[in-house]
Protein backbone atom coordinates (compact mmCIF):
# COMPACT_ATOMS: atom_id res chain seq x y z
CA UNK A 1 0.00 0.00 0.00
CA UNK A 2 1.44 3.33 -0.75
CA UNK A 3 1.91 5.91 1.41
CA UNK A 4 0.66 9.36 0.32
CA UNK A 5 2.77 12.58 1.30
CA UNK A 6 0.32 15.03 3.21
CA UNK A 7 0.43 18.60 1.84
CA UNK A 8 3.39 21.06 2.60
CA UNK A 9 1.95 23.73 4.54
CA UNK A 10 2.47 27.01 2.70
CA UNK A 11 5.53 29.38 3.99
CA UNK A 12 3.91 32.28 5.49
CA UNK A 13 5.39 35.75 4.10
CA UNK A 14 7.97 37.88 6.50
CA UNK A 15 6.12 39.55 8.99
CA UNK A 16 8.77 41.69 10.70
CA UNK A 17 11.80 44.11 9.21
CA UNK A 18 15.58 43.48 8.99
CA UNK A 19 17.80 44.97 10.90
CA UNK A 20 18.59 46.92 7.64
CA UNK A 21 15.09 48.13 7.51
CA UNK A 22 14.78 49.59 10.95
CA UNK A 23 18.28 51.25 10.98
CA UNK A 24 16.73 53.10 7.78
CA UNK A 25 14.11 54.16 9.48
CA UNK A 26 15.32 55.17 12.42
CA UNK A 27 17.66 57.11 10.28
CA UNK A 28 14.96 58.99 8.59
CA UNK A 29 13.15 59.86 11.56
CA UNK A 30 16.67 61.29 12.89
CA UNK A 31 16.76 63.38 9.95
CA UNK A 32 13.28 64.53 10.01
CA UNK A 33 13.42 64.80 13.85
CA UNK A 34 16.64 67.15 13.22
CA UNK A 35 15.06 69.37 10.60
CA UNK A 36 12.14 70.10 12.54
CA UNK A 37 13.58 71.18 15.65
CA UNK A 38 16.24 73.37 13.54
CA UNK A 39 13.32 74.86 12.38
CA UNK A 40 11.49 75.49 15.89
CA UNK A 41 14.59 76.97 17.15
CA UNK A 42 15.35 79.62 14.16
CA UNK A 43 11.31 80.50 14.97
CA UNK A 44 12.52 80.85 18.96
CA UNK A 45 15.25 82.92 17.79
CA UNK A 46 13.20 84.69 15.41
CA UNK A 47 10.78 85.56 18.52
CA UNK A 48 13.33 86.32 20.38
CA UNK A 49 15.03 89.18 18.53
CA UNK A 50 11.63 90.49 17.94
CA UNK A 51 10.71 90.67 21.18
CA UNK A 52 14.16 92.65 21.97
CA UNK A 53 13.48 95.25 19.39
CA UNK A 54 9.79 96.07 20.36
CA UNK A 55 11.47 96.32 23.92
CA UNK A 56 14.23 98.55 23.00
CA UNK A 57 11.19 100.71 21.17
CA UNK A 58 9.10 100.81 23.21
CA UNK A 59 11.44 101.71 26.18
CA UNK A 60 12.75 104.80 24.29
CA UNK A 61 9.05 105.82 23.67
CA UNK A 62 8.50 105.51 27.43
CA UNK A 63 11.94 107.45 28.38
CA UNK A 64 11.32 109.85 25.78
CA UNK A 65 7.60 110.37 27.17
CA UNK A 66 9.07 110.87 30.34
CA UNK A 67 11.77 113.24 29.69
CA UNK A 68 8.87 115.05 27.84
CA UNK A 69 7.00 115.51 31.18
CA UNK A 70 9.42 116.16 33.45
CA UNK A 71 12.22 117.48 31.22
CA UNK A 72 14.87 115.28 32.00
CA UNK A 73 15.68 111.72 30.55
CA UNK A 74 15.88 109.03 33.26
CA UNK A 75 19.44 109.36 34.95
CA UNK A 76 21.54 105.90 34.23
CA UNK A 77 23.21 106.49 37.37
CA UNK A 78 21.27 107.71 41.07
CA UNK A 79 22.08 106.65 44.80
CA UNK A 80 18.33 107.06 46.30
CA UNK A 81 18.80 108.52 49.89
CA UNK A 82 18.40 106.59 52.85
CA UNK A 83 17.77 109.83 54.96
CA UNK A 84 16.66 113.50 54.41
CA UNK A 85 20.94 114.66 53.00
CA UNK A 86 21.99 117.60 55.19
CA UNK A 87 23.97 120.31 53.51
CA UNK A 88 26.82 119.08 54.66
CA UNK A 89 26.84 116.16 52.71
CA UNK A 90 27.38 118.55 49.52
CA UNK A 91 31.09 119.22 50.83
CA UNK A 92 33.41 117.24 48.62
CA UNK A 93 35.99 117.44 50.89
CA UNK A 94 34.60 115.82 53.94
CA UNK A 95 31.78 114.09 52.75
CA UNK A 96 32.16 110.37 51.66
CA UNK A 97 31.02 109.25 48.26
CA UNK A 98 27.64 107.72 49.52
CA UNK A 99 26.74 110.91 50.96
CA UNK A 100 27.98 113.04 48.36
CA UNK A 101 25.66 110.55 46.15
CA UNK A 102 22.80 110.64 48.31
CA UNK A 103 22.78 114.30 48.50
CA UNK A 104 22.92 114.66 44.80
CA UNK A 105 20.32 111.76 43.93
CA UNK A 106 18.07 114.19 46.36
CA UNK A 107 18.29 117.33 44.40
CA UNK A 108 17.52 115.30 41.35
CA UNK A 109 14.42 113.77 42.69
CA UNK A 110 13.47 117.37 43.66
CA UNK A 111 13.68 118.66 40.69
CA UNK A 112 11.89 116.22 38.70
CA UNK A 113 9.24 115.47 41.20
CA UNK A 114 8.78 119.03 42.80
CA UNK A 115 4.85 118.11 44.16
CA UNK A 116 5.72 115.37 46.29
CA UNK A 117 4.67 116.26 49.64
CA UNK A 118 3.19 113.49 51.50
CA UNK A 119 5.74 112.64 54.77
CA UNK A 120 6.02 109.09 54.80
CA UNK A 121 8.95 106.69 56.15
CA UNK A 122 10.47 107.38 58.92
CA UNK A 123 9.90 106.72 62.90
CA UNK A 124 7.90 109.26 64.72
CA UNK A 125 11.13 109.77 66.85
CA UNK A 126 12.86 110.78 63.52
CA UNK A 127 13.26 114.56 64.06
CA UNK A 128 14.82 114.67 60.48
CA UNK A 129 11.91 113.76 58.99
CA UNK A 130 9.67 116.93 59.83
CA UNK A 131 9.14 118.68 57.76
CA UNK A 132 10.82 117.18 54.60
CA UNK A 133 9.70 115.43 51.40
CA UNK A 134 10.39 111.88 52.73
CA UNK A 135 8.24 110.15 50.18
CA UNK A 136 11.43 110.12 48.14
CA UNK A 137 13.52 108.27 51.03
CA UNK A 138 14.82 104.46 50.77
CA UNK A 139 14.39 103.99 54.23
CA UNK A 140 15.19 99.99 54.11
CA UNK A 141 12.68 99.46 57.06
CA UNK A 142 10.24 101.70 57.95
CA UNK A 143 11.93 102.24 61.59
CA UNK A 144 16.14 101.66 60.71
CA UNK A 145 17.09 104.20 58.01
CA UNK A 146 19.81 102.83 55.59
CA UNK A 147 22.04 105.88 55.45
CA UNK A 148 23.97 104.61 52.51
CA UNK A 149 20.37 104.99 50.29
CA UNK A 150 19.96 102.50 47.85
CA UNK A 151 22.14 102.97 43.91
CA UNK A 152 20.44 102.58 40.48
CA UNK A 153 22.35 101.86 37.27
CA UNK A 154 21.77 101.01 33.96
CA UNK A 155 17.99 99.41 33.67
CA UNK A 156 17.59 99.56 37.46
CA UNK A 157 17.31 103.95 37.11
CA UNK A 158 15.16 103.12 34.10
CA UNK A 159 12.74 100.77 35.38
CA UNK A 160 12.30 103.00 38.34
CA UNK A 161 11.93 105.71 36.82
CA UNK A 162 9.42 105.03 33.51
CA UNK A 163 7.65 101.73 35.59
CA UNK A 164 7.27 102.92 38.91
CA UNK A 165 9.65 100.86 41.19
CA UNK A 166 8.67 96.93 42.22
CA UNK A 167 10.49 98.18 45.74
CA UNK A 168 10.58 97.22 49.32
CA UNK A 169 11.53 99.66 51.85
CA UNK A 170 9.30 102.66 49.73
CA UNK A 171 6.00 103.90 51.52
CA UNK A 172 4.57 104.89 48.99
CA UNK A 173 6.30 102.32 46.99
CA UNK A 174 7.93 105.01 44.32
CA UNK A 175 6.83 108.33 42.12
CA UNK A 176 3.62 106.51 40.64
CA UNK A 177 1.86 105.27 43.90
CA UNK A 178 -1.42 107.26 44.81
CA UNK A 179 -0.76 109.66 47.55
CA UNK A 180 -2.62 111.02 50.53
CA UNK A 181 -2.15 114.60 49.26
CA UNK A 182 -0.93 114.44 45.65
CA UNK A 183 -2.41 116.95 43.72
CA UNK A 184 -1.13 115.40 40.24
CA UNK A 185 0.76 111.88 39.54
CA UNK A 186 1.91 110.63 35.86
CA UNK A 187 3.07 107.62 34.58
CA UNK A 188 3.81 104.40 35.03
CA UNK A 189 5.05 104.95 31.42
CA UNK A 190 5.74 101.48 30.51
CA UNK A 191 4.61 98.21 31.61
CA UNK A 192 7.59 95.75 32.57
CA UNK A 193 6.72 91.90 32.36
CA UNK A 194 7.24 90.93 36.09
CA UNK A 195 8.98 87.56 34.68
CA UNK A 196 11.60 89.28 33.39
CA UNK A 197 12.24 91.83 36.54
CA UNK A 198 15.91 90.28 37.89
CA UNK A 199 15.67 89.61 41.88
CA UNK A 200 19.05 90.73 42.80
CA UNK A 201 20.66 88.58 45.75
CA UNK A 202 19.26 92.15 48.04
CA UNK A 203 15.84 91.43 48.13
CA UNK A 204 15.53 95.65 48.67
CA UNK A 205 15.50 95.69 44.54
CA UNK A 206 15.08 94.15 41.40
CA UNK A 207 18.14 94.76 39.42
CA UNK A 208 16.22 96.20 36.12
CA UNK A 209 14.97 94.72 33.11
CA UNK A 210 15.83 91.75 31.81
CA UNK A 211 15.94 90.86 27.63
CA UNK A 212 14.58 87.90 26.08
CA UNK A 213 18.03 85.90 26.66
CA UNK A 214 18.18 86.85 29.82
CA UNK A 215 20.77 89.97 30.32
CA UNK A 216 19.66 92.98 31.58
CA UNK A 217 19.29 96.12 29.39
CA UNK A 218 22.54 98.52 29.01
CA UNK A 219 20.86 102.26 29.32
CA UNK A 220 22.97 105.25 29.09
CA UNK A 221 21.30 108.65 29.56
CA UNK A 222 22.45 112.14 28.71
CA UNK A 223 19.66 113.02 31.52
CA UNK A 224 19.10 116.56 31.09
CA UNK A 225 22.67 117.77 28.72
CA UNK A 226 23.08 117.15 25.13
CA UNK A 227 26.15 114.30 25.71
CA UNK A 228 26.91 111.57 27.21
CA UNK A 229 29.16 111.21 30.23
CA UNK A 230 32.23 109.63 28.66
CA UNK A 231 34.11 109.10 32.09
CA UNK A 232 30.98 106.76 33.29
CA UNK A 233 31.38 103.13 32.70
CA UNK A 234 28.90 100.28 33.16
CA UNK A 235 30.04 97.08 33.90
CA UNK A 236 27.59 94.64 32.99
CA UNK A 237 26.37 91.54 34.60
CA UNK A 238 28.46 87.85 34.30
CA UNK A 239 26.41 85.51 33.30
CA UNK A 240 27.19 81.94 32.88
CA UNK A 241 29.58 80.52 30.60
CA UNK A 242 32.26 83.22 28.56
CA UNK A 243 31.63 86.99 29.51
CA UNK A 244 32.23 90.12 28.43
CA UNK A 245 33.41 91.21 31.47
CA UNK A 246 34.96 95.05 31.01
CA UNK A 247 32.60 98.38 31.37
CA UNK A 248 31.10 99.65 28.60
CA UNK A 249 30.41 103.24 27.99
CA UNK A 250 27.84 104.80 25.72
CA UNK A 251 28.26 105.03 21.54
CA UNK A 252 30.08 107.16 19.47
CA UNK A 253 29.69 107.21 15.55
CA UNK A 254 32.93 106.38 13.60
CA UNK A 255 33.06 109.97 13.40
CA UNK A 256 33.61 110.90 17.13
CA UNK A 257 29.73 111.97 17.78
CA UNK A 258 27.79 111.05 20.05
CA UNK A 259 24.93 108.66 18.68
CA UNK A 260 21.30 110.26 19.96
CA UNK A 261 22.35 113.17 21.41
CA UNK A 262 20.36 114.94 24.07
CA UNK A 263 18.55 111.04 24.65
CA UNK A 264 19.10 107.98 25.53
CA UNK A 265 21.10 104.53 24.80
CA UNK A 266 19.26 101.36 25.18
CA UNK A 267 20.86 98.00 24.50
CA UNK A 268 20.79 94.39 24.47
CA UNK A 269 23.46 92.37 24.48
CA UNK A 270 21.90 89.68 22.64
CA UNK A 271 21.67 85.73 21.89
CA UNK A 272 25.58 85.74 23.69
CA UNK A 273 24.95 87.71 26.27
CA UNK A 274 27.78 89.56 25.69
CA UNK A 275 27.98 93.47 25.14
CA UNK A 276 30.23 95.18 22.87
CA UNK A 277 32.55 97.50 24.19
CA UNK A 278 30.81 100.86 23.08
CA UNK A 279 33.16 103.35 23.12
CA UNK A 280 36.84 102.48 24.10
CA UNK A 281 39.05 104.69 26.10
CA UNK A 282 42.44 103.97 25.01
CA UNK A 283 45.28 105.62 28.06
CA UNK A 284 47.84 107.74 26.35
CA UNK A 285 49.61 110.02 26.37
CA UNK A 286 47.59 110.84 24.23
CA UNK A 287 44.17 109.36 24.83
CA UNK A 288 42.57 107.74 22.15
CA UNK A 289 38.99 106.36 21.27
CA UNK A 290 38.20 103.41 19.11
CA UNK A 291 34.29 104.16 18.33
CA UNK A 292 31.67 101.20 17.03
CA UNK A 293 32.18 100.17 13.60
CA UNK A 294 29.78 97.23 12.06
CA UNK A 295 31.82 94.20 11.72
CA UNK A 296 35.19 96.53 13.38
CA UNK A 297 37.02 94.98 16.38
CA UNK A 298 34.62 93.23 19.05
CA UNK A 299 31.51 93.67 16.34
CA UNK A 300 32.30 90.58 14.12
CA UNK A 301 29.11 88.79 13.42
CA UNK A 302 31.02 85.25 14.39
CA UNK A 303 29.87 84.92 17.67
CA UNK A 304 32.98 82.69 18.58
CA UNK A 305 35.07 85.41 16.86
CA UNK A 306 37.72 86.77 19.99
CA UNK A 307 36.44 89.97 18.92
CA UNK A 308 32.65 89.23 18.46
CA UNK A 309 31.21 90.36 21.21
CA UNK A 310 29.07 93.01 20.08
CA UNK A 311 28.34 91.29 16.72
CA UNK A 312 24.12 90.16 17.68
CA UNK A 313 23.58 93.60 20.15
CA UNK A 314 20.74 95.68 19.22
CA UNK A 315 20.36 98.92 20.02
CA UNK A 316 17.28 101.98 19.86
CA UNK A 317 20.19 103.68 17.24
CA UNK A 318 20.14 101.18 14.97
CA UNK A 319 16.58 99.68 14.12
CA UNK A 320 16.30 96.62 13.84
CA UNK A 321 19.85 95.55 12.65
CA UNK A 322 22.31 94.06 14.51
CA UNK A 323 25.44 96.41 15.56
CA UNK A 324 27.55 93.79 14.01
CA UNK A 325 25.94 94.35 10.49
CA UNK A 326 24.01 97.35 9.62
CA UNK A 327 21.38 96.48 7.56
CA UNK A 328 21.34 92.62 8.58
Amino acid sequence: MRATNSPRPARRGHLGFTLIELLVVISIIGVLMGLLLGGVQKVREVGKRTTVVADITGLDSAATKFKTDFGFAPPQRIRLPGVVPPAAWADTMTATIPQQESYAGFQQLLQMFPRWQLLVGGAASDSASVGKRTDIIFRGSAATPDANGLLLEGSQSLVFFIGGPLLQGFTPSGPYSPTATATSRKGPFFDFVVSRMNPSTDPKFLDGYLDPYGTPYAYFSTFSGPGYNLGYAWAPPVPSGPAYVNPMRAYQDPSGKWINPGRMQIISAGKNKRFGPGTVVVPGPPVTYVYWVPMGAGYMMDANAPNGDGGDDLANFNGSAQLGASGN
